[in-house]
C-alpha cells in the first residue's frame, strides 16, 4: 500500500485505443475500442468521475456506432489532440491530482533503445509515435507538479522494429527538471513479443485477462489505488504457459520510494534473451535482402516489372501487388513487398517472390546472391517462429 492512498475522486485517467491508422486497412485492429471502453467502465465503477477520464480513440468505421450507443465523449488519438489533453492534465492543482491512470491499446514496437506507441496518423513512411520513456518522463518533472502516483498499462506489441538501429524518430513531449514520482508500468508482453488481439472477441488478450484480475468496483472503492504488483503477478500466472506472450511490469520508484524493479523471472528472462537474438537475426537478414534487391533491381522499370510479374502469378501474387503502395525509392518499395509477403505468409508467398526474382535475373551472378539471401531469410524466419513486418 502507498504511504498515502490516493482517492478515486482525485484520480485522472488518459485512455487511448487505436484501431484505425492513416497507413491504411493493413494496419487495422479490431479490439482497442472495446478495451478502452472496458477500462473506462471499470474506472467509473471504482469512483473516478467521468469528467476526469479522457478518452482518445480512433475507431474502425464499423465500430463508430458503439461510441454513439454509449454516448461517450472522445477525441482522436493523434499527437495534436493528445498533446492538449496531456498539457491540461499537467496543470491540475496538486491537491486534486493524486493518481494518474494511463491505458494505451494499439500498435507498438521496440528498437534497440526505445519502446514506441504508434499514433493514429502514423503511416509506413511517417511512423509517428510516442516513446514510452518520453511519455513517462513528461509526467515526472516540475512541469507536472501533481500525480505523485502513476499507473501505465500498455496493451501493444513489443515486436522489434524492422531496423532496430534506426527506429522511428518519435514525437517529443515536453519535459522539465526531473521530479521523483512513483510510477508503475505494465506491458502486455516482454521485449520482442507481439501482443495477441482476439479478433473474434474484439479485444486484447492482455486487457481481457487484466480486467478479470482487477478488483470489483466495490473492492476498488475501499482500497485505492489497486495493488498493482499483486494484480500484475496474477496476470503473469495466467500467461505462464504462453510461450509467445508474457506480460512484464516495472517500477520507476514504487509507492514506498524504492528504485526500479523489473518483474521478469530468471527463466523467462533467459527465453527473452534467446528470442531477442533470433528476432535481431531475422531483421538483419530482412534488411540484407532489401539492400540486395535495391542494388540489383532498383531502377523504376525493374521494380515495375517485378510487381507486374507478381500480379500475374496467381491469387497470392495479386494480393501482394495490391498491398504495395509505390514509393520514390527502391528500398521502400522492396520493404513493402517483403512486408506483404510476411503478412500473407503461408509457406508460399515468400517462395513465390523468390521465383519471380530468379526468373527476372536469369543466370546472373546477382541471381545467386539474392537466392542465397532468400534462403537465409527463410531460415531466420523459421527460427524466429513468427513473421515480422
Amino acid at each position: 500500500m502507498p504511504a498515502k492512498a490516493a482517492k478515486p475522486e482525485h484520480t485522472h485517467a488518459l485512455i487511448v485505443g487505436i484501431e484505425r491508422y492513416a497507413a491504411g486497412p493493413q494496419w487495422d485492429l479490431n479490439g482497442p475500442l472495446n478495451d478502452a471502453l472496458a477500462i473506462r467502465k471499470w474506472l467509473l465503477g471504482s469512483g473516478v468521475p467521468a469528467g476526469q477520464i479522457h478518452l482518445h480513440v480512433s475507431a474502425l468505421e464499423a465500430n463508430h456506432a458503439k461510441l454513439n450507443d454509449f454516448k461517450v465523449g472522445h477525441q482522436e488519438a493523434t499527437d495534436q489532440a493528445l498533446r492538449k489533453t496531456i498539457e491540461r492534465l499537467k496543470k491540475i492543482p496538486v491537491a486534486q491530482a493524486e493518481l494518474l491512470f494511463l491505458f494505451w491499446a494499439g500498435h507498438g514496437l521496440i528498437s534497440a533503445e526505445h519502446q514506441s506507441l504508434l499514433l493514429a496518423h502514423a503511416t509506413d513512411l511517417d511512423m509517428a509515435c510516442y516513446r514510452v520513456d518520453n511519455l513517462r518522463t513528461s509526467f515526472a518533472n516540475d512541469g507536472c507538479p501533481g500525480f505523485a502516483q502513476q499507473i501505465f498499462l500498455f496493451d501493444t506489441c513489443r515486436s522489434f522494429h524492422r531496423r532496430p538501429q534506426a527506429p522511428p524518430p518519435g514525437v517529443e513531449l515536453p519535459t522539465g527538471a526531473p521530479m521523483a514520482k512513483s510510477q508503475f508500468l505494465f506491458f502486455a508482453s516482454q521485449e520482442g513479443q507481439a501482443a495477441t488481439n482476439l479478433g473474434q472477441e474484439q479485444c486484447g488478450l492482455f486487457t481481457k485477462v487484466l480486467l478479470g484480475q482487477l478488483p470489483s468496483s466495490r473492492e476498488a472503492k475501499d482500497a485505492w489505488p489497486p495493488e498493482m504488483e499483486n494484480i500484475a503477478t496474477s496476470v503473469q500466472q495466467m500467461f505462464a504457459e504462453n510461450p509467445k506472450q508474457y506480460p512484464v511490469y516495472k517500477y520507476y520508484r514504487d509507492w514506498q520510494g524504492n528504485e526500479t524493479i523489473d518483474s521478469l523471472p530468471e527463466h523467462v528472462a533467459s527465453d527473452a534473451a534467446s528470442e531477442a537474438v533470433e528476432s535481431t537475426e531475422f531483421l538483419g537478414s530482412f534488411d540484407n535482402l532489401v539492400t540486395l534487391l535495391a542494388k540489383h533491381l532498383g531502377l523504376p522499370n525493374q521494380r515495375n516489372d517485378v510487381l507486374q510479374r507478381l500480379k500475374m502469378s496467381g491469387t497470392i501474387g495479386q494480393e501482394i501487388y495490391q498491398t504495395v503502395e509505390r514509393r520514390d525509392n527502391s528500398r521502400d518499395d522492396y520493404w513493402q513487398i517483403l512486408q506483404a509477403c510476411f503478412e500473407y505468409y503461408d509457406k508460399d508467398s515468400l517462395q513465390l517472390f523468390r521465383r519471380v526474382i530468379a526468373t527476372r535475373l536469369g543466370k546472373r551472378t546477382s541471381a545467386r546472391q539474392l537466392d542465397q539471401a532468400f534462403v537465409v531469410l527463410v531460415n531466420a524466419h523459421a527460427r524466429d517462429g513468427k513473421a515480422h513486418g
